[in-house]
């Protein structure tokens, strides 16, 4: 049991030894939220498809990723409740658009295989 007090301070040092500053709490939930609301297969290939075509409506997100407008209302609604998308109504067209650009970065870590 001694051996393990002292690794976890030996960790501790050396993470500070490397001039990075420590995560919060609260920065660690945060992005937990956002991660585990990404780790859908289908949400990151709205967010893809969004990144491509900028704001798109419900009916051509359905359309180019071939599913049911009920299954991409559901994920672009989730993703809107956790600040991922917005959306603005334009008569009966509802548009999204990527909204945190933190995103953008998780999908390119995908598209370049860092993921």
């Amino acid at each position: 049991m001694g051996n393990q007090g002292s690794g976890a301070s030996t960790i501790e040092k050396g993470a500070k030894g490397r001039g990075k500053p420590e995560v919060t709490e609260e920065q660690f939930g945060a992005a937990a939220l956002v991660l585990k609301c990404l780790g859908h297969p289908l949400r990151l290939r709205i967010v893809e498809l969004l990144e491509r075509g900028g704001e798109l409506t419900v009916s051509q997100v359905f359309e180019a990723l071939e599913i049911s407008q009920a299954v991409a209302s559901q994920h672009l609604t989730l993703m809107r409740d956790k600040g991922i998308v917005s959306r603005r109504r334009e008569g009966s067209h509802v548009y999204y658009w990527v909204d945190d650009p933190r995103v953008l970065k998780v999908v390119d870590c995908v598209r370049t295989g860092q993921l």
